[in-house]
């Protein structure tokens, strides 16, 4: 028997031995993906942070090898153990030959092997897809998403499941349809659902509910977690050899904080396969990973190079109101509803750019806020706002910015004329911008539409305009060309968004026009 049971008393209970997660990992044996011999499942500091920080709904944005399908695994082994009542399903995707299913199978069975040197494990049946334990009245099934539409909508119903595991969702053919089925077996608010995937392209299930956690919407928590935090990752320097940053990539690996040896190590791994490959492969940030599909509206290259050069904002705020606004630091998990670059400098004129919404969960309302004589975009109001609630806000984003000049998308259905109206009635708020038929707020037709993206295309092009937000430079990337028989039209990727692409357009339509007579406006300090 194992000199390791000398460390633990072999007539240990398995109640004992699942009481705490992590000790129950501490019992386990796995495989490295990389090949060789068992290893001990000893959690790296990267999967007790997320241990630490997980919730019961959970989405995952990952580099290879960083072992967060391992975790996932161990803990459906130890939740169909532990849970009465235990219904775990572990949800792969289809392939031919089962390769990832088959991985799965013969991981837990590692696992099962090994935590049977601790503890006496009887199961009733136990397969490579299915485990079944009568005692605990508790079920493990590994399942494919399904591969075709009629099966991905049928796939999954007549289960009751309490804890859903999805893996490389990214990957899954019908997607949508197969969660779809599988969430709806799911308890609304209990059990736990994990979703963890590496990234593929900037559409899709995947990356749909991914940018919603982001934003604060729906039940998920988002977690990333980038190549250059896998201290596997390391090449290490000859005697006296400096890296140097050769790319603004680099550069921005370097104010990261990323070591030299890391830095080594991502420039080799560049060099033997491609930039665009390794970032999705082992992505840096949680928005240049995602792969485009389509034509890319606005330069990529340069949208790339703001990417590479954006900073955090310098302060965040939640709530905004008549008598000033209440002060939140930069560096929540969520997204603010604000964001703030550059403060307000007195004298100067500002122009806003809003395209509101309904504020019931679909598209958020957005506000771009930019210095007229620069171009540069200085704050953002973003977030699931009712029409007369963004009118408040922007009242007071316009007055902290010396009086802003405020253009209003009105199209119908959008919520742009009760937002309007708002800011006349109930914020008292007169500079607002008219359209071409003298009415407050700007009608985006086909073609106006159209001709404001044009234009903001080129200033774009011509580094006219300049951002930091990460968030509207995810969108530019995933603003792309739509081709059809009869016309090519620009909109977001099925799955992305372009609410503030949209109020950029409309930002940059007001900037562009001669500065409107006025009084000046008091403003109002941050």
């Amino acid at each position: 028997m194992s000199a390791a049971l000398d460390t633990l008393d072999v007539n240990t209970t398995l109640a004992r031995a699942t009481k705490s997660f992590p000790a129950f990992c501490s019992l386990l044996t796995i495989t490295p993906q990389e090949g060789g011999e068992q290893i001990p499942l000893r959690l790296t500091w990267i999967q007790k942070a997320y241990c630490e920080a997980r919730t019961t709904r959970d989405i995952i944005l990952k580099a290879r090898k960083v072992y967060m399908t391992t975790l996932e695994l161990a803990r459906d082994l130890w939740w169909f153990l532990s849970v009465k009542g235990a219904r775990v399903v572990i949800l792969c995707q289809a392939e031919d030959g089962h390769g990832m299913r088959n991985f799965i199978a013969s991981a837990l069975a590692d696992m099962l092997v090994s935590l049977r040197r601790w503890v006496r494990v009887d199961l009733d049946t136990e397969n490579a897809t299915y485990l079944r334990w009568k005692a605990n009245d508790a079920t493990l099934q590994i399942m494919e998403a399904g591969a075709g539409m009629k099966s991905a909508r049928k796939r999954g119903r007549g289960l009751a499941i309490n804890r859903l595991h999805c893996t490389e969702s990214a990957a899954w053919d019908y997607a949508e349809e197969t969660m779809t089925v599988f969430l709806n077996a799911m308890p609304q608010d209990a059990g736990e659902v994990v979703i963890e995937s590496t990234p593929r392209g900037a559409s899709g299930d995947y990356y749909d509910r991914y940018q919603k956690a982001v934003q604060g919407q729906g039940q998920y928590k988002a977690h990333f977690f980038p190549w250059y935090k896998h201290t596997a990752y390391r090449t290490p320097l000859a005697l006296g050899e400096r890296i140097v940053p050769q790319t603004s990539a680099e550069e921005k690996l370097v104010r990261e904080g990323v070591s030299p040896e890391a830095l080594k190590w991502h420039r080799t791994m560049v060099a033997t396969q491609s930039a665009q490959k390794i970032a999705q492969e082992y992505p840096s940030d949680a928005i240049s990973c995602f792969l485009v599909s389509g034509r890319s509206f606005f330069d990529a290259g340069i949208v790339q190079q703001m990417l590479d050069g954006a900073h955090p904002p310098v302060r965040t705020n939640r709530n905004l109101g008549g008598d000033g606004w209440r002060h939140q630091e930069a560096g929540d998990d969520q997204v603010p509803p604000v964001r703030v670059w550059e403060l307000p400098v007195p004298g100067e004129a500002y122009v806003i750019g809003a395209d509101p919404s309904l504020g019931t969960g679909g598209s958020a309302g957005a506000a771009i806020v930019i210095h007229r004589a620069t171009g540069k975009h200085v704050a953002t109001l973003w977030g699931q706002f009712r029409p007369w609630v963004m009118a408040k806000h922007l009242a007071a984003l316009a007055r902290a910015y010396n009086g802003a000049e405020i253009a209003v998308e009105r199209n119908e259905g959008g919520g742009g004329g009760t937002c309007l109206r708002a800011l006349d009635v109930d914020e008292k708020y007169a500079n607002v911008a008219l359209d071409r038929d003298g009415k407050p707020g700007l009608v985006t037709s086909a073609s106006s539409r159209a001709q404001m993206l044009d234009v903001l295309e080129e200033a774009v092009r011509r580094r006219a305009f300049k951002t930091h937000d990460v968030h509207l430079l995810g969108e530019m990337r995933t603003f792309v060309v739509k081709v059809t028989a009869t016309s090519e039209r620009p909109e977001h990727e099925h799955g992305a968004r372009d609410d503030l692409v949209m109020a950029t357009a409309i930002a940059w339509e007001c900037a562009c026009r001669p500065r409107p007579r006025r009084s000046a406006g008091l403003g109002v300090v941050l």
